[in-house]
């Protein structure tokens, strides 16, 4: 592994069936822009070029929805309602489960799940990020 590539990573972001499967509950909203500039496709291409190179992969996961998760919240942002409304990433569910080929493999680092837009704010990235002496990242999605 190079000196670069001890250094750089890869952020595999929220890899789960209802956003990158058919009959995922966010895939219909993403299909049309996602097939119009292969971003699965390239998602697959950069991933395997990254783990061919020796290029750490952390893998950025979603909060999984749980019945009550959100239960008397007075702060809820518009993503946060219409994610509890469908149950996305329905933790024990096919659609919170990872797709079969973007799961994690031996040696990816899997980081708390995020609530929000951020995969930094009250997950442990930064932490693994530092621990790991990464100073570039580049994410799949």
């Amino acid at each position: 592994m190079s000196a670069s590539a001890d250094t750089t990573a890869l952020l595999l972001l929220d890899p789960y069936n209802d956003f990158m499967s058919e009959g995922g509950e966010l895939y219909g909203w993403l299909k049309d822009v996602a097939d119009a500039v292969d971003c699965w496709g390239n998602q697959r291409k950069v991933l395997a070029a990254v783990r061919a190179v020796g290029i750490q992969v952390f893998v950025v996961p979603h909060h999984r929805w749980r019945e009550g998760d959100c239960a008397n919240w007075k702060a809820m942002n518009p993503s946060q309602i219409i994610s509890d409304d469908m149950q996305v990433f329905a933790a024990g569910t096919w659609g919170g489960e990872w797709h079969p080929e973007l799961a994690p493999k031996p040696g990816d680092v899997v980081i708390t799940e995020h609530w929000s837009q951020s995969s930094f704010a009250n997950t442990d990235l930064d932490a693994q990020l530092k621990q790991h002496g990464i100073q570039k990242i580049g994410s799949s999605a």
